[in-house]
């Protein structure tokens, strides 16, 4: 038990859960879920990945790498890396990405850019 906790300690993650409803301007870093309202800004300061949880929903601008979209999304959006729009997304607003991936089912409208 002490070796695992140990480990969590250089570990780095997030998880901002179900039910609540924060704003603001936040940078994070480490792996990170989102299950509940987030508006405001938010930064990654790391390459880790964001997941927006099919009950969470964040509404402003969004900076990071790596973005994994469940739930809901309205804003704008930078991503360095791969935007992956799932099924059960609701994604409205401009997003700006190096890969921009949309599963069947996702319910969109944006205004895309692909960087390279």
């Amino acid at each position: 038990m002490k070796e695992h906790r140990e480990q969590m300690k250089d570990k780095t993650f997030s998880f901002i859960g179900k039910g609540s409803v924060i704003s603001g301007k936040f940078m994070l870093q480490g792996t990170t879920h989102l299950a509940s309202h987030l508006e405001g800004e938010l930064v990654m300061s790391d390459d880790s990945k964001i997941t927006i949880e099919p009950e969470g929903s964040f509404e402003g601008r969004l900076e990071c790498r790596d973005i994994d979209i469940f739930g809901k999304f309205d804003g704008n959006l930078i991503s360095s890396g791969t935007v992956l729009i799932h099924s059960s997304a609701q994604v409205y607003g401009d997003i700006e990405a190096s890969h921009l991936v949309v599963k069947p089912g996702a319910s969109v409208n944006i205004e895309g850019r692909t960087l390279h």
